[in-house]
């Protein structure tokens, strides 16, 4: 499904909107109670900052082109 938005020539502006709207759905959830809770949330937010620097790198990358 999402192999064609990898893809060399995508410009990634999809996915950089997916995540936006995954990392607001995040930040309207409540707060960890436990600290596993906390930690799995701090996991996950350090995934999505990666994925997001991941997609800003392939964005220049297109439109340095």
């Amino acid at each position: 499904m999402y192999a064609d938005e990898f893809a060399e020539q995508n410009n990634v502006e999809t996915l950089l909107s997916e995540l936006e709207r995954l990392h607001h759905h995040y930040e309207q959830q409540p707060l960890p109670v436990t600290r596993q809770e906390f930690e799995n949330r701090s996991m996950l937010y350090h995934i999505l900052e990666d994925m997001k620097a991941f997609l800003d790198i392939k964005k220049d990358f297109i439109t340095a082109r």
